[in-house]
């Protein structure tokens, strides 16, 4: 793994709260979208209606119908988004049990860190873990791996450049 990679996990690991409340509102919008499909506006007395020739379409009626042609499509769309964001919140909270049954530290170094983004660090190995700053950062490390290692599909690998392949 390279600083690189590293980086990229971090980041995800930061990610996590934003994820959680994008799913909240992923869930609301599915709900706006639901009742307004549920609920057609009062003026219109038979929205499967066909205007019948020589007769102009309502632009209200025009914007209803342009929302239901529509509506199944963003709804496939939000449903897929929310799907996607809650996988990865199931695989961050599988990595986090492992986390947890390994060392209690481990899982609360992610917490204060990524999730409650506690700074400085030293405020964590001090007031938090109770370990010193070798040990918090050997910690650190070796958390960002296994969210790392854990989760291929989340950190696929880029493929190496000419240089990186002569430095090995």
């Amino acid at each position: 793994m390279n600083s690189s990679d590293f980086g990229r996990v971090e980041a995800w690991l930061y990610s996590i709260p934003r994820l959680q409340i994008a799913i909240e509102n992923l869930n609301l919008e599915l709900d706006k979208l639901d009742t307004r499909a549920a609920s057609p506006p009062r003026w219109m007395s038979n929205p499967d209606a066909v205007p019948s020739t020589g007769c102009d379409v309502d632009s209200r009626q025009a914007k209803w119908m342009e929302f239901m042609d529509e509506y199944e499509l963003r709804r496939q769309e939000i449903e897929r988004k929310l799907e996607d964001r809650r996988r990865q919140i199931r695989c961050f909270d599988r990595v986090m049990d492992m986390l947890r049954e390994e060392s209690a530290l481990y899982s609360q170094l992610v917490r204060k860190k990524y999730l409650e983004k506690i700074k400085p660090d030293k405020k964590i190995w001090e007031h938090h873990l109770y370990v010193g700053k070798t040990k918090f950062y050997e910690m650190r490390i070796y958390v960002v791996e296994a969210f790392f290692e854990c989760l291929p599909g989340q950190f696929p690998e880029k493929e190496r450049t000419k240089r990186e392949l002569k430095s090995v």
